[in-house]
């Protein structure tokens, strides 16, 4: 039984990629299955992904961070400013 998960991308030299719907498909899974999720970071190679961009459809393109390690909750998207605590 799982009773809590902490997830992030990695940050540093050779960090591989973090595809942020990744991290979108945890918390959710986590939330309906009421265990509490802690977003660490989104790394320093996070991916974003758009549905269409002038009429191609899905592609993906490495997002912008000031901070290097993408630990700044404040740059994160707003659905994963997420970071619960187990009780």
């Amino acid at each position: 039984m799982v009773t809590s998960n902490l997830a992030g991308g990695e940050s540093g030299t050779g960090a591989r990629p973090c595809h942020v719907e990744w991290l979108r498909d945890i918390a959710s899974q986590c939330q309906s299955a009421k265990v509490p999720v802690f977003i660490k970071q989104l790394g320093s190679n996070a991916i974003a992904s758009s549905p269409y961009i002038d009429g191609v459809a899905k592609s993906h393109y490495k997002l912008k961070l000031k901070d290097r390690k993408g630990a700044d909750i404040n740059e994160f998207p707003e659905d994963l400013r997420i970071q619960q605590f187990p009780s």
